[in-house]
This record gives C-alpha cells, sequence and structure tokens, in this order.
C-alpha cells in the first residue's frame, strides 16, 4: 500500500464531469430506492466498507487505491463479508464505512484483515464466459485489533435469495476509480437478466 497511488491528493487532475454526476446527500432509508436521485454521495453504511490488499502489515497507514466493496453478512461466527470473486487472493484487510480522509487507525469502526477467501474453484478470475456467474466470494474475518467480530460491531445484512431478474434495489459502493473524492456512493436500479448468462 506504500506505493499505491492516492485518488483524493489534489494534485491529481479531477474530472469534472464525474463530480458533476455525484450529489452529497444526508443519511436516509437505504431501501428506498424509488425517492432517491440517480448517483449520490451519502455518509455510507457501516455494514458496507472496502476491501485492501497489501505486502506489509498495516497499522496506522493512509488507506488508498482499493479494489473492491464488501458487505458483512450475517453468520453463525459473526465475520462473514460477501465480495466479488475477482476481489479474492493475497492479504487483505476489510474497513467497514471507510473514509478517505482518515488513517487506518482513525477509522471510525476500525478494520479487520481477512484471514480466508472462499471463492468456488470453478471460477476464473477476469473472464467473461459464462463461469463468471460464479464471480463471488465470501471472506472470513480476523477479530479486530480490540478483539471484536465485525457483525457484533457494524451489524450485518442478511443473504437471500435473489426472487427472480427484475429488481428494483439500491446499490451501495465506493466506485473509486469513478469518483476522485473516494466516497461511498448509492445508486437507485432496476436489475435485469444479462442476456446469456444467469446474472443481473
Amino acid at each position: 500500500m506504500a506505493s499505491a497511488t492516492d485518488p483524493a491528493r489534489p494534485a491529481q487532475q479531477t474530472d469534472p464531469s464525474a463530480k458533476a454526476q455525484l450529489r452529497r446527500a444526508a443519511p436516509a432509508d437505504p431501501g428506498v430506492a424509488a425517492d432517491m436521485p440517480t448517483a449520490e454521495h451519502f455518509l455510507g453504511l457501516p455494514s458496507v466498507g472496502t476491501i485492501f490488499t497489501y505486502d506489509t502489515d498495516p497499522t496506522t497507514e493512509r488507506m488508498h487505491a482499493h479494489h473492491c466493496t464488501a458487505s458483512v453478512v450475517e453468520s453463525p461466527g459473526h465475520n462473514l463479508i460477501l465480495t466479488a470473486g475477482h476481489c479474492d487472493g493475497g492479504k487483505a484487510v476489510f474497513v467497514p464505512m471507510y473514509a478517505a480522509e482518515q488513517t487506518l487507525d482513525k477509522q471510525n469502526f476500525g478494520f479487520y484483515r481477512v484471514a480466508k477467501f472462499f471463492t468456488d474453484n470453478r471460477y476464473v478470475h477476469s473472464t467473461k464466459k459464462p463461469v463468471s456467474d460464479l464471480d463471488f466470494s465470501f471472506g472470513r474475518l480476523e477479530p479486530s485489533k480490540s478483539g471484536k467480530q465485525a457483525q457484533d460491531v457494524v451489524g450485518a445484512n442478511t443473504l437471500v435469495r435473489t426472487p427472480g431478474y427484475l429488481n428494483k434495489i439500491t446499490m451501495v459502493g465506493y466506485p473509486s476509480s469513478h469518483d476522485p473524492e473516494d466516497h461511498p456512493v448509492r445508486c437507485p436500479t432496476q436489475t435485469e437478466a444479462l442476456p446469456g448468462f444467469y446474472q443481473v
């Protein structure tokens, strides 16, 4: 992470069109998609955060250049996250409700090292073939420095079966490549079937 680029550094050019598409918003009910405008910044959700990979064990660094969003999901061990399959691998930490302005030791809900990722062994990274239907992964988290499990600190989302391909949902994530400010974004949308795949 020491060699990672900092997308929030003022010296970098900010794409004004990307910034204009995102509005700041006060916290609201994340389940009410129909009443929200498209793609807006908000304060985030405690159970949703970012994944960072690292070589040197992190403690107090400024965390940047994360590569994925993940969510805490209910589990008996209170220590499980769900993310994309292409996000697994290597040493990683999960930072709930990540705040780009804060160093790792000052994050509101701390951070949790990923002890192990669980990805279907038939999944092939970065493929567009039907096997990409398996592009999801679970991660088992270690307790925080204070010995607490993530679910006990930030809560968890309930993992349920998707009722069908057509769903009104609200996406929450940290799309840093499209958002130089690197703040959480929510976006209401309608899902549909991806032709040729068992995906929405």
